[in-house]
């Protein structure tokens, strides 16, 4: 079960275990490939699939991967800022990419 991600932090690929285990399909996850994985689109999205984490879950997971996403977007933080979902848009205050 895996989610494969390119060196932007979009989504390339998503195995059938994955899309069953989220309780969703490939043609419904499609139009999401190429999204980057920290939008707000994929947020709405994936909260609506009946097996994919809470909102909460993946606001948590998403803030501590902040400072990494930063570092390997070329546009670092300001890149970042411009799909970031509203209620994340905070934790990047003074935050230091690494």
């Amino acid at each position: 079960m895996a989610e494969v991600l390119d060196a932007r932090w979009r989504l390339a690929y998503l195995t059938r275990d994955f899309l069953a285990s989220s309780g969703t399909t490939a043609e419904a996850a499609r139009p999401l490939i190429g999204e980057p994985n920290y939008s707000a689109r994929m947020a709405v999205t994936r909260a609506a699939w009946p097996g994919s984490a809470t909102t909460g879950s993946w606001s948590a997971s998403l803030a501590r991967l902040l400072p990494v996403i930063a570092h390997d977007l070329p546009g670092g933080i300001d890149e970042l800022r411009q799909d970031l979902p509203e209620e994340l848009a905070a934790e990047l205050d003074g935050l230091a990419p690494r």
